[in-house]
């Protein structure tokens, strides 16, 4: 399996940046990396035109108020190359001093986090070890600001930041299916990602009671199994991670179809799995 994901990074990125190498762990073992983003550290997709940029999740306190317990959460890119982060999320529109710009409207646009920082906060980010190209992140935030900022109205009840974030890293996940060789580990790695915050954060508000992110899972989830479909001949060797990445998509459409019913989206997860 290493072979192979070496064979894609080759092929892939041969005319950028190579990633850093990350140890080898077990994929079941994957924990993903605490890592704090100082705010000198946070720039603009633009001023790193070079380069891989590592796909993170991550959250600061909803208002800068210290231990709030409520987070805003947005992605993060980090740019080893220049040891940058563009961070990237739905702005609120409920923040006052926008109004002053655009006027009110519950309809929001993603921008980068650094503009809307206070002094003397961060934002926390959680590593994936998984990079992408310049061109595989701009698409995968631009259709994620289409359907989400452009496609709903920022409520706080069904649509929120974690609304964006998690279609995003969906949206992602996507990108790693579509490559010439599939990697399993770092499917595997995004989806943990998602698992461990946006579905684990806030009672899963905005993600699990969105029906845009609720499809937007079913139908990556459906992709990886098909993908990974366990072999019916005996002579295709399936290996480990394939074959955990298989049973975790399982698990995870398992627990979104169980969750997302009791937000009331039965009939489309009923349509999904049909």
């Amino acid at each position: 399996m290493w072979r192979a994901e070496t064979k894609i990074t080759k092929r892939i990125f041969s005319t950028v940046a190579r990633p850093p190498v990350i140890r080898q762990l077990p994929i079941s073992r994957f924990i993903p990396k605490q890592i704090k983003i100082e705010p000198h550290q946070m720039s603009s997709l633009e001023a790193c035109p070079s380069g891989l940029f590592e796909l993170m999740f991550s959250t600061k306190p909803g208002i800068p108020v210290p231990h709030f317990p409520i987070t805003h959460s947005a992605i993060a890119l980090h740019n080893p190359e220049h040891n940058l982060f563009a961070v990237y999320g739905r702005q609120s529109p409920y923040d006052i001093s926008t109004w002053f710009k655009s006027g009110f409207r519950l309809f929001t646009e993603t921008d980068n986090e650094k503009k809307y920082l206070s002094p003397n906060f961060h934002f926390t980010a959680y590593a994936s070890g998984v990079f992408f190209t310049r061109a595989e992140v701009d698409s995968f935030l631009e259709t994620a600001n289409r359907l989400i900022n452009q496609g709903t109205t920022c409520n706080m009840i069904n649509s929120n930041c974690y609304s964006f974030s998690v279609t995003a890293m969906t949206l992602a996940i996507d990108k790693l299916l579509s490559r010439e060789i599939v990697s399993a580990r770092d499917i595997s790695r995004v989806m943990t990602l998602i698992e461990g915050h946006p579905l684990a954060d806030h009672c899963s508000i905005g993600v699990l009671n969105n029906e845009i992110v609720v499809r937007q899972m079913l139908q990556m989830l459906s992709k990886v199994q098909v993908q990974f479909q366990p072999p019916t001949e005996a002579t295709h060797v399936f290996s480990e991670d394939e074959s955990y990445v298989y049973q975790q998509s399982c698990l995870l459409l398992d627990r979104i179809s169980t969750e997302a019913t009791k937000y009331r989206i039965p009939s489309y997860i009923a349509k999904q799995l049909s």
